[in-house]
């Protein structure tokens, strides 16, 4: 029970993190290539939150548990 447990764990985690980094560089892109000029005060904003979540996905899926 518990060895299903971790292994549902394990591929939701993977799941998740590979799904967020293409989400968030998806992102990106459309901030940096979509944004009209009344939403370009928020454009930095956007990018540093996306940069940050990245980050964190790459942190989780390199130092998950095998």
């Amino acid at each position: 029970m518990l060895e299903s447990i971790k292994n549902i764990h394990y591929y939701n985690e993977t799941v998740s993190s590979i799904v967020g980094i293409l989400s968030n560089t998806f992102a990106i892109y459309l901030v940096k290539k979509r944004t009209d000029k009344n939403m370009r005060q928020y454009s930095q904003t956007l990018i540093q939150n996306c940069f940050v979540d990245l980050l964190c996905n790459i942190v989780i899926l390199i130092t998950k548990e095998v």
